[in-house]
């Protein structure tokens, strides 16, 4: 019991606090993998898979307009896209490549 419960503080300690209700929403057209992971249901693996995508399309336009549009990437699909939508923002004035 007590190597479980050091694995599972192990895991908690490298991974980044989980977003709580806040006013500030995160941009997946412009967010870094620190802030990706933050979300409910995204880990490392699928934020690089984020950053891959949106580094892959046009440059100077946004990728994602809505939550839908991330269902584009493998493994999210439309209740992922759907538990996402209020941590996300689409604001297309400042995009950083």
């Amino acid at each position: 019991m007590g190597l479980m419960v050091i694995l599972v503080s192990m895991y908690w300690t490298n991974r980044p606090p989980p977003l709580e209700a806040s006013p500030q929403r995160i941009n997946p057209n412009t967010a870094s993998m620190a802030s990706l992971v933050r979300l409910p249901g995204i880990g490392k693996a699928r934020a690089m898979d984020i950053i891959h995508y949106r580094q892959n399309q046009k440059p100077d336009e946004p990728v994602f307009l809505s939550a839908r549009d991330l269902e584009n990437i493998r493994g999210i699909g439309p209740k992922t896209a759907a538990a996402l939508e209020p941590w996300l923002t689409f604001e297309t004035e400042q995009l950083d490549r």
